[in-house]
């Protein structure tokens, strides 16, 4: 008896489960038919902001969703809308890094941008210059905003300016110097402009102070760093702030200040 008691709990909580099961599968079966039958009545633009860049605009956007206004978006079906298609059209433009869009419970097609993030910008009297970004890609530079960013100038800058420059074995190394100083705040306020000569050695024009930093290439720049931070803080409070008119880190353990001639 007691088996056949157990035997027909066992039995009963099946029925229920499978019961319960076919309620749930049922309701997701109804809610994905009643969505499928809904129309899309809105779009609505998430761009990010964080780091302040505005090089695209929800007009930007909603112009590559229609491609060029020539295909509506408003009031279609759900499952005529191909979001992955629409993702890939948005990060094609070249201020796009990612982008996410998905419908949402009321109807809205949400797109979700994150804009790329230039580190510096390259500047060129003969072209057109660049952004460099913080993924390590070169970007064209926008009529609409201009970021504030560390300058690039000089003769090495045509290579920069290369395509895939900065995944080389030769470009690799001055792309981990500027996201170093992206990354310090002392550095990135202190650096306004690098001078790059056609040998690659560069030069820093500071935001405060006139002296030059002869800086040389990008290998061991943070010993270079490091010494050039003893200059900061503990030579230039003793001598000055405009004492000196070029100050060279490139030799090993060696800072080198050249004073100015009218000290």
């Amino acid at each position: 008896m007691k088996i056949n008691f157990l035997k027909n709990i066992k039995l009963k909580f099946t029925v229920w489960l499978l019961l319960a099961l076919s309620l749930v599968l049922s309701a997701i079966f109804f809610v994905e038919r009643k969505q499928s039958q809904k129309t899309l009545q809105q779009v609505v633009v998430k761009i990010q902001n964080e780091y302040e860049n505005y090089f695209i605009d929800e007009k930007d956007v909603m112009k590559l969703i229609t491609a060029g206004d020539r295909e509506l978006i408003i009031h279609k079906n759900y499952d005529s809308v191909n979001l992955k298609k629409l993702e890939h059209r948005i990060e094609a433009h070249h201020f796009v890094a990612d982008a996410q869009v998905f419908k949402d419970h009321k109807g809205n097609l949400v797109v979700d941008v994150e804009q790329c993030r230039p580190i510096a910008r390259i500047v060129r009297n003969d072209e057109i210059g660049a952004y460099i970004s913080d993924q390590g890609t070169t970007i064209s530079t926008s009529e609409k905003y201009t970021a504030r960013v560390l300058i690039i100038d000089g003769d090495y800058t045509r290579k920069m300016m290369q395509p895939n420059f900065f995944s080389t074995v030769e470009g690799q190394p001055y792309f981990e110097f500027l996201s170093h100083i992206e990354k310090i705040q002392f550095w990135k306020t202190q650096i306004a402009q690098i001078t790059i000569d056609r040998n690659g050695e560069m030069s820093l024009t500071p935001q405060l102070g006139r002296e030059i930093i002869e800086f040389g290439t990008p290998e061991n720049f943070e010993d270079k760093l490091n010494k050039l931070m003893v200059f900061y803080k503990k030579i230039l409070p003793l001598k000055g702030w405009n004492t000196y008119e070029v100050v060279k880190v490139k030799f090993k353990n060696q800072i080198v200040c050249e004073r100015s001639s009218t000290i």
